[in-house]
């Protein structure tokens, strides 16, 4: 029994794990300098709820996961700078995605 309990939890992990997807890019102004710390957020489109977040590292780089075939709202903000908003629909495939800030 404790066998069966523990096969049916891998494969609900695994189920888990292989329904999500990653964002990442690099951050940077409009001179090109990295951006650390930008706030990078996904709002789930339906739901209206925060789905996850991220800041960029000293590179302006940021990751983060999320669900497969889902649309979202992206802002991405730094303090002094105006925040960049865009729909994003995901797919099957990782994206990789830079912004420049103004």
């Amino acid at each position: 029994m404790k066998i069966f309990i523990n096969i049916l939890f891998y494969f609900i992990g695994l189920q888990f794990g292989i329904a999500q997807i990653n964002i990442s890019g690099v951050v940077k102004d409009t001179l090109g300098s990295p951006l650390e710390l930008a706030n990078i957020i996904l709002i789930d489109s339906e739901s209206g709820s925060l789905e996850t977040f991220a800041m960029s590292n000293e590179n302006g780089y940021y990751k983060m996961s999320m669900k497969k075939n889902k649309t979202y709202k992206l802002q991405v903000s730094y303090i002094g700078m105006n925040t960049l908003s865009q729909s994003l629909q995901t797919n099957e495939v990782d994206i990789i995605k830079d912004f420049v800030l103004k």
